[in-house]
């Protein structure tokens, strides 16, 4: 049974839509203006609230604001009561994330329909949420336990060869040992950093300072690609070719982006095939390209970019959790940018990350 909140300061309305909806099969429960009905919304997490806006102590408008800040409530479907006919006022209702309104007086009909208009729409939000947040589960499971134990592995198993039998390896196997060690650390460090980030960027949408500007992009993209492009022994595959224009981004943020975009682009194409930045003024923002000539993604797979998905692992062995374009979007939108990914199978990859330039640009 699904249960109304009906929050409207007339009693004979109230207690009309009341026994109407009682007599529909609905669980009902009203208040007669919105500190009350903020009070029961909060408590009982209704599955709709319906709410008249011009109400003594708190109108219509902060009773929504209020159940918005509030995690619990902020998904609730909101439908608002209003005997307002300023066109302008129904918009501000909208604007403010109700998700309907009714003009009162309404018939019996259509109250009834945007109901069940509203809690349809609800449950499919709810079981879409649903099956995200179990493929999120299901990729965590599958990805983040082997990532992390497979360079710790290396690094106990090298470690204990050379505690045990120090004395009779040369200087070469040593220097390889240790540089196994070494690489191994370095993946798992990644790892780590690379989750970390993601809760920063992701779970607590924390972006860098407002007042951070990039002055130097350009110096900071090359370094970073070419960096990248070295550890993956594929110097000669990169072309950059790259503006100077001050940023509204950290620097931290932009190394970031470029580090997950290039080594994307060097993990999804084969030694000899080209990777390609640019990076340049475009409709209103810097847009950093980077193209490759890979195995491309399919199209029904990028629109779902998310944190910890790979794609094709099932396919194809690579190493990673599956967080460098998620973490790439969230960065790019934090700034009041965006991500575009263009890409064909076989073909290859290219995608766009547009950052906002400093206001004089």
């Amino acid at each position: 049974m699904k249960t109304v909140l009906v929050i409207e300061d007339e009693k004979e309305l109230r207690e009309s839509i009341v026994e109407m909806l009682t007599f529909e099969g609905y669980r009902v429960t009203a208040a007669p203006d919105g500190v009350e009905g903020i009070m029961k919304a909060r408590e009982l997490v209704p599955d709709l609230i319906l709410c008249d806006i011009l109400m003594p102590r708190m109108n219509g408008y902060e009773v929504l604001g209020e159940l918005k800040k509030d995690l619990t409530t902020a998904m609730v479907p909101f439908i608002f009561l209003t005997a307002l006919s300023d066109q302008n006022k129904i918009r501000q209702g909208m604007n403010t994330g109700a998700d309907d309104y009714i003009v009162k007086p309404f018939l019996r009909k259509e109250l009834l329909e945007a109901i069940e208009s509203r809690l349809e729409k609800s449950a499919l939000y709810k079981g879409y949420a649903d099956q995200n947040l179990e493929k999120l589960r299901r990729n965590i499971i599958s990805f983040l336990p082997h990532e992390l134990v497979t360079p710790l592995n290396s690094i106990i198993s090298f470690g204990e060869i050379i505690k045990d039998h120090a004395s009779v390896l040369s200087a070469s196997e040593l220097s390889e040992m240790g540089d196994f060690i070494f690489q191994s650390g370095k993946r798992f460090y990644d790892l780590i950093q690379k989750y970390l980030l993601y809760i920063r960027f992701a779970v607590n949408k924390q972006s860098g300072k407002q007042e951070e500007v990039c002055t130097n992009p350009r110096t900071v993209i090359l370094e970073t690609a070419n960096q990248i492009a070295e550890s993956c022994q594929r110097q000669d595959d990169l072309s950059i070719d790259v503006s100077d224009f001050p940023l509204d981004i950290s620097e931290e943020e932009l190394q970031i982006i470029v580090r997950e975009l290039t080594d994307n682009a060097f993990k999804f194409s084969i030694p000899g095939a080209k990777v390609s930045i640019t990076g340049s003024p475009a409709n209103g923002s810097y847009e950093i390209m980077v193209s490759d000539h890979g195995r491309g993604i399919p199209k029904e797979t990028f629109r779902q970019v998310g944190a910890f998905m790979q794609f094709d692992r099932e396919k194809y062995e690579q190493q990673g959790i599956g967080l460098g374009l998620f973490l790439v979007r969230q960065i790019a939108e934090l700034n009041q940018g965006g991500i575009e990914i263009q890409s064909e199978p076989e073909q290859g990859t290219q995608v766009i990350a547009r950052i906002p330039m400093t206001a004089k640009h």
